[in-house]
């Protein structure tokens, strides 16, 4: 198996983990610190499992396509946990919180409803953009860290 795909696979279950342990009141602060460490660390073990002879370019590609499958992995899991909780929770109260002539303001400058905003379409639309910033960090640390490791053992 290859490195990569091995410490990227090994990444997505951690990952895994610690997106459930954000589903738990007041532990949700400390997952995204814990998720960036991952993504560093999956670009590590990456590396650290290459061949020797280890350059940073080739460390930092490897910790790369590493860091990408954990991401997608946990970036898909977020966006799912993102949706089930936007279909579970009633928006309504937070609509009456806004002014009516702020929601319509926020329809003329959108041209969509502020109730698909507020609702499991707002989730759907957010949580994509979360998903796909989640994965550009990923890849960043991953290869950051792949390249750390290859810069400190070469051999």
């Amino acid at each position: 198996m290859q490195p990569w795909l091995k410490s990227g696979l090994i990444g997505a279950l951690a990952l895994i983990i610690i997106n459930l342990v954000g589903l738990i009141p007041l532990a949700g602060c400390c997952t995204f610190p814990l998720t960036l460490i991952a993504f560093f660390v999956v670009g590590l073990l990456a590396a650290s499992w290459m061949e020797a002879p280890r350059t940073a370019g080739s460390a930092a590609g490897q910790g790369a396509l590493a860091a990408l499958i954990a991401g997608v992995v946990s970036g898909i899991l977020a966006l799912l946990i993102a949706l089930v909780q936007t279909s579970l929770t009633d928006m309504s109260f937070y609509m009456q919180q806004i002014p009516p002539e702020v929601r319509e303001q926020m329809f003329q400058a959108t041209g969509i409803e502020p109730n698909v905003l507020f609702g499991i379409g707002g989730g759907a639309i957010f949580g994509s953009l979360c998903c796909g910033v989640e994965i550009l960090l990923a890849v960043a640390l991953g290869a950051f860290g792949g390249a750390i490791y290859a810069a400190i053992r070469s051999d």
